[in-house]
């Protein structure tokens, strides 16, 4: 890959928060465990998909970061510990 396409690329993803998309995607698996995680992400995206009033906006990444860390620290016993989501048929 050339210098300028690399770049590109890394352009693409940043202008896309595509970091935060991930990282939010993640915490989401390994908070549900769910035994297949490809139906489960894809549940995830499309409610998210549904629920939006406008097209993709990028910010709206970090803040399903953020809940998805609040929701998982207001979860927490008092010794920290996470317990596993219960799986939904409509992801959050």
């Amino acid at each position: 890959m050339a210098e300028n396409e690399i770049e590109a690329a890394a352009e693409y993803l940043q202008k896309h928060n595509f970091k935060s998309l991930i990282e939010w995607m993640t915490a989401e698996v390994i908070l549900s465990r769910p035994s297949d995680p490809f139906p489960f992400l894809r549940d995830l995206l499309h409610s998210k998909i549904e629920k939006r009033t406008e097209g993709y906006k990028p910010e709206d990444n970090q803040a399903y970061v953020q809940t998805c860390y609040k929701e998982a620290s207001e979860s927490a016993d008092e010794h920290g510990r996470i317990p596993i989501k219960e799986q939904k048929t409509n992801p959050t």
